[in-house]
């Protein structure tokens, strides 16, 4: 990537004259976001420019030797824009990761980091930064401690944070570092629920006029209603179709008939069920990607009114008879029995086990057909 830096001591303009292409418009939707830790874009035509009054790149300030209050103010702004990545739903490597690309006032200790999409860019931040870094007291050890920590426990948005709430409490207070469950929705999030809305409409004018025998039909001409794969495919063939269906009395027997085997062909598979504690409410699940969250509008079941669970804070997962369970990073941890599930990990789920999302409890039990 070819880059040209214009630096006056009071504002640096850094211009991408080299990159490969992408969608523009994703730069605008940025732009909006007004991410603190980010450099204004102020150009994306044949080049991109980006402006700040934070002149020093990260390079040259680590020439010096740095305090412990510096370190835990670069990786709270490093973990602060990995969450603004997460919520916007855009990718870890279109941030320039290269420390002479990254920009930190040495008053105020912001940092400034550049988004440039679709280039592919590497992301060694942490290592380069603690390779780079210069003690300012030879017997300061809280660089070891940092690496030695992470070593040992996996490196999440989550842990990051607990971990400089621990060992700089002041730093966590500036950012306004939290793990907080409530955070702000993408800009663009009740858009995309219109929009979601109006394509349900749309969908529901387009279907064929079709007389339906009963909800399984239905499913199969709604392929956003889950269905197990045991049902007759000519039947959802011609319910999609864009012909009108007429059904004779025997016809209409027929599909009585394959709906009555369709229906006892699911009652023989197995199904989890979910005891929501706090007020009894039973969740049947039968299908994969099964996801449990605060979020409304969920593929599986929202849990309203507990800040403790994330919007999307697990999914269960169904492998021939089994069900498993995975934590989605949430901010309060999924349990099994008081256990921590490690974020990404599946962990089987037995009849009787106790399923906690931060503090909701379900009871887990599993109905054989």
């Amino acid at each position: 990537m070819k880059k040209h830096v214009s630096n006056t001591g009071k504002k640096v303009q850094v211009e991408i004259l080299e990159y490969r292409p992408f969608d523009k418009s994703v730069l605008e939707k940025v732009k909006k976001l007004s991410i603190p830790e980010w450099m204004d874009i102020i150009q994306a035509e044949e080049s991109l420019v980006y402006e700040s009054n934070i002149v020093s790149s990260l390079d040259t300030c680590l020439e010096q030797p740095m305090s412990a209050f510096d370190f835990f103010m670069i990786l709270g702004q490093y973990v602060k824009t990995l969450q603004a990545l997460e919520r916007y739903g855009l990718n870890k490597n279109d941030i320039l990761w290269n420390l002479d690309s990254i920009y930190m006032s040495p008053v105020t200790r912001e940092v400034k980091f550049l988004y440039c999409p679709n280039q592919d860019n590497t992301e060694n931040f942490l290592e380069d930064l603690i390779y780079s870094w210069k003690l300012s007291n030879a017997e300061d050890t809280y660089v070891s401690r940092f690496v030695y920590y992470f070593r040992k426990h996996e490196f999440t948005i989550e842990n990051a944070i607990e971990y400089i709430v621990s060992q700089n409490k002041e730093v966590a207070e500036m950012l306004d570092l939290e793990n907080e469950e409530e955070d702000k929705e993408p800009e663009d999030f009740l858009q995309y629920v219109r929009e979601s809305d109006e394509w349900e409409e749309e969908k529901e004018h387009d279907l064929p006029n079709v007389t339906y025998i009963s909800s399984v039909q239905k499913a199969f001409a709604d392929p956003t209603l889950r269905m197990e794969d045991t049902a007759d495919e000519s039947l959802a063939e011609q319910v999609l179709s864009d012909k009108t269906v007429m059904m004779d009395d025997e016809e209409m027997e027929k599909t009585v008939v394959m709906d009555e085997e369709v229906m006892e062909i699911q009652e023989k598979l197995p199904q989890l069920v979910l005891t929501r504690l706090n007020n009894g409410e039973k969740i049947t699940i039968g299908y994969d990607n099964f996801v449990l969250g605060s979020m409304f509008g969920l593929d599986g079941y929202t849990i309203s009114g507990n800040k403790a669970v994330s919007r999307r804070h697990c999914v269960i997962l169904k492998k021939g008879d089994n069900f498993y369970l995975k934590d989605l990073h949430s901010s309060n941890g999924t349990f099994i029995n008081e256990s921590r599930i490690q974020a990404g990990n599946e962990i089987k789920i037995f009849p009787g086990d106790t399923i906690t999302l931060g503090d909701e409890d379900f009871c887990a039990e599993i109905r054989k057909g």
